[in-house]
């Protein structure tokens, strides 16, 4: 897989990739490739290539399903449990795949996992024969353990560090470290996890090199702060044969095309003008005969936030010194929101050296049958669950003790049992956390004390206990019993947390953008379960949720209902 546009760096011992020239030599040089077994020039088949041909085609794993293909593929392969039994792979539904081994999946089952989701039987015949792989499907759906069967199933016991995962928060880390752990059924260290509040970059490095894990997880800013060293990179990369990014659209967010076509053409002029002030022509010259890149941007010319919109992200980084060492590297993404934009940049990309393979787009059934008017998004058509319930309470005055008690008083009426809060990524959990325990809700906990962050927690953390009082969290969602769960946390945090029985998620600030809504209103409805989403929002707040709900093309009960602004002009509410 070639990382090297992305990253903006090239190695330098690395050719550069050659361009496709023309859709009838990539269908050429597929049909020969899986069709025969010499090597024969590409241009010499052209006329005896079928427009359209299907053969079965065996997994290179020896015990592996096999699986229909066509010659003429599309940008994006989508596979879908809806596909024809011809497009399906030949196992039965109910069951794991055969290939997988019967100890990895026991340990699944004792896990809870009695049986694959739609997407984790779709992603886990792709990701065995090694290609780059695009999860969408809806939140809850199972998409941590679609990707990490297979990985688990093909690690080796014996050679450390073979897998990375990268994730947007600690708190995700720890739960997906929590996942690894259940389902490992090799000896070895199984995951080593590198997050902020674990100790210093350098503990944590020593303490990989002794563990010597086969997975390591992490937050991408600590992971991009463990791997600037090059001798630690040198160390954690050498064995390195996939990358995961988990919730994807958050680590790689795609920078603005028209910012960066404008900023280099007026940085590649400032440029000449400077070269030629210098008469530095054989510099002139080199500039010249090509052309512009995104690698040849000087940040320190740009303000502020143009430079924050096009500086590398640190997912971008740590994929750049991963091109540095390998030229070859299986990709696996996952989210719940993948746009067109985000998979053309990641086809256009990360396409392998030497082949012409694009990223393959895995999708799934929803669990739950959608309901009339709710819209389909992203490349796959993905929808928010069509079994949550969606409302809005309108703070006119934007008192800020009212909203409180608007939260205490929907917290007594509904009463239910477990409850997760977003607050904005700019607000104090731990202050939330006081006043709501001032106003009459003593159980509300922040999600990051409870999993052992935080001034109350030790100052230097284990990822074991850590995992533990992770799991003691979910079971007091799963269990009902006990003190009832109220947890608080930002938005951001929340990305990708599975936290089994929630029954409400309440929102204290409008979500950014349509794909934040969709995810964390996506916490509760998870596999098929009735859930509910109620947002606490100023009036200011309203023409935002107004165009969320449009573009999600859901219900939204609004209240107080006569103080409907004029923005329902645009996007009408629904009534009760």
């Amino acid at each position: 897989m070639c990382l090297q546009a992305i990253t903006g760096s090239t190695p330098s011992s690395i050719e550069p990739e050659i361009p496709l020239a023309t859709n009838l030599y990539s269908n050429a040089w597929h049909h020969l490739i899986t069709t025969s077994d010499t090597l024969v020039s590409p241009l010499h088949a052209i006329a005896d290539v079928p427009k359209r041909t299907k053969r079965p085609k065996r997994n290179s794993d020896p015990e592996g399903p096999i699986q229909e293909e066509s010659s003429n593929r599309a940008p994006h392969e989508v596979e879908d449990s809806s596909a024809s039994s011809s497009q399906r792979t030949r196992i039965d539904k109910k069951e794991w795949p055969p290939y997988l081994r019967d100890t990895l999946v026991e340990n699944a089952k004792q896990a809870g996992y009695e049986k694959p989701t739609s997407i984790q039987r779709n992603t886990m015949s792709p990701l065995m024969k090694g290609k780059d792989v695009m999860m969408h499907a809806e939140t809850g759906s199972g998409k941590t353990l679609a990707f990490l069967m297979p990985i688990i199933s093909r690690s080796s016991p014996d050679t450390p560090f073979q897998t990375m995962i990268l994730v947007p928060s600690r708190e995700l880390a720890i739960q997906t470290a929590q996942v690894v752990t259940e389902l490992w059924d090799l000896g070895g260290e199984a995951v080593g996890v590198v997050v902020p509040g674990a100790g210093s970059i350098e503990n944590q490095h020593r303490k990989l090199l002794k563990t010597k894990p086969a997975i390591i997880v992490g937050s991408v800013k600590q992971l991009d702060k463990l791997l600037e060293s090059p001798s630690r990179r040198d160390e954690l990369l050498a064995n390195l044969r996939v990358v995961v990014l988990d919730e994807v659209d958050a680590l790689l967010p795609p920078r603005p095309k028209e910012l960066m076509k404008e900023v280099k053409k007026v940085q590649q002029k400032q440029v000449w003008k400077e070269l030629t002030e210098k008469g530095d022509r054989s510099r002139l010259r080199q500039i010249k005969k090509r052309r512009f890149e995104d690698r040849d941007i000087d940040l320190e010319r740009l303000s502020g936030k143009d430079r924050r919109l096009i500086e590398l992200k640190p997912a971008q980084k740590i994929l750049s010194y991963i091109n540095l060492k390998k030229n070859k590297m299986q990709l696996a993404c996952a989210s719940a929101t993948a746009e067109s934009s985000l998979m053309s940049f990641l086809n256009l990309k990360c396409q392998k050296y030497n082949s012409f393979e694009k990223m393959t787009v895995v999708s799934s059934a929803p669990a739950a049958p959608p309901t009339k008017g709710l819209r389909v998004r992203g490349v796959a058509g993905v929808s928010v669950p069509a079994r949550i319930r969606h409302s809005v309470q309108i703070n006119v005055d934007g008192d800020v003790a009212k909203k409180y008690k608007n939260i205490l008083a929907a917290y007594r009426e509904d009463q239910p049992w477990a409850v997760i809060m977003a607050v904005g990524n700019k607000e104090s959990v731990s202050t939330w956390v006081i006043k709501l325990r001032a106003s009459g809700i003593p159980n509300a906990e922040a999600l990051h004390e409870a999993l052992g962050f935080g001034v109350n927690g030790p100052k230097v953390l284990d990822a074991e206990v850590q995992i533990q009082r992770l799991k003691a969290l979910q079971d007091r969602f799963k269990s009902h019993t006990g003190t009832p769960p109220f947890i608080v946390a930002t938005q951001a945090n929340l990305r990708g947390i599975d936290l089994k029985g929630v029954d409400v998620v309440y929102l204290t600030a409008a979500p950014t953008n349509t794909n934040e809504y969709q995810h964390l209103a996506g916490r509760s409805g998870r596999q098929g379960r009735s859930g509910k989403c109620i947002s606490f929002l100023d009036q200011s707040d309203v023409p935002e949720l107004v165009y969320i709900k449009s573009d999600l093309g859901i219900k939204m009960q609004m209240t107080p209902q006569d103080l409907i602004p004029r923005w329902e002009q645009v996007y009408p509410l629904d009534e009760k």
